[in-house]
């Protein structure tokens, strides 16, 4: 997930002088020093999980300095600004592509730019009226890696979402716990089922839309898929139908349309397949049968129908299995 945001820290506010002439006709100068302008930290907490804070390509300033004023008042300094993002937010310089600092505790505070000194007030000097100095810009990109064991792909409405939901069953002791990273509903849940613990991500019926043009995020978004150590396949009835029965096209299908905009990220994944909305079909055994004599799918594909949680316990048990045997 990618943030590209401008900073700006705040100028420095102006010195300031005035010229009298006292009784004695003596020249007598009053100013003040100009305040700095405010700088700018980033900083990591443990209670974000995301950068929905920041609005994307936005340019964020930190507050200028105050100009000094007569009778030695000085000008007040710019407040500082602090931009608070999650643990493992990776902050890289947009033009060069050098990394600055990668966050990997609670509560680490770098600062990113220093704000423009004050205008100086000097009495002794004649042009004493120094201006306040500009401060400083640098565009960055946010990187917050998003890991997760699982990964769920298919078309729009193949049912990734109500597949997770079936997931959720107070009977089999399954707690979860979702988050949402981006403004496109992606999620990314922890999921305990009996005393094991995985997080599985889902993402939004976007795989038969991507190109190089449009849904840059969501492209963002899938780079993720990496870090996963299983791939889940989400296929419903329809477009099994659609595609005559041919789970090997459809599986082709789905990764080139990632792999075009991806660097071929999924070659080499271990992945399932799931079957989604079997309870509409009423030839299910014939189909069960044709399923496990398929020796090139053997033991990845599961026939579930989240709707009445049909097979879901076995797909389970067998996702607890893959990850144990992964550790």
């Amino acid at each position: 997930m990618n943030k590209i945001i401008i900073l700006k820290s705040g100028n420095g506010g102006n010195g300031y002088y005035k010229k009298y002439k006292n009784y004695k006709n003596n020249n007598i100068y009053k100013g003040g020093n100009g305040g700095n302008g405010g700088d700018i930290y980033i900083e990591s907490n443990k209670n974000l999980n995301n950068l929905n804070n920041i609005k994307n390509n936005s340019i964020i300033k930190s507050e200028n300095g105050k100009n000094g004023s007569s009778n030695k008042k000085n000008g007040k300094n710019g407040k500082d600004l602090i931009i608070y993002v999650p643990i493992k937010t990776i902050i890289i310089n947009f033009n060069t592509n050098e990394i600055i600092h990668k966050f990997i505790k609670d509560n680490e505070k770098i600062l990113i730019l220093k704000g423009g000194l004050g205008g100086k007030y000097n009495k002794n000097i004649n042009n004493c009226n120094y201006l306040g100095k500009n401060g400083f810009f640098i565009k960055i990109i946010l990187n917050l890696e998003i890991k997760s064991d699982i990964y769920v792909l298919g078309y729009s409405n193949s049912g990734k979402s109500s597949f997770i939901s079936s997931l959720i069953n107070k009977k089999n002791n399954i707690k979860i716990s979702n988050y949402i990273f981006s403004t496109n509903k992606n999620f990314i849940y922890n999921i305990k089922f009996y005393k094991f613990n995985f997080s599985i991500m889902d993402t939004p019926g976007i795989i038969n839309k991507l190109n190089k043009n449009k849904n840059k995020k969501n492209i963002e978004l899938l780079n993720n898929i990496k870090y996963s150590k299983l791939i889940i396949y989400i296929i419903d009835i329809y477009n099994l139908i659609s595609f005559n029965f041919n789970l090997n096209t459809i599986i082709k299908d789905i990764n080139n349309k990632i792999n075009i905009n991806n660097n071929k990220l999924i070659i080499n994944k271990k992945y399932f397949i799931v079957i989604n909305k079997i309870d509409i079909l009423k030839n299910y055994f014939k189909m069960k049968i044709l399923f496990n004599k398929n020796n090139i799918y053997k033991n990845k594909i599961f026939l579930i129908s989240s709707k009445y949680r049909t097979g879901i316990n076995n797909i389970l048990y067998k996702i607890k299995e893959f990850l144990i045997k992964k550790k």
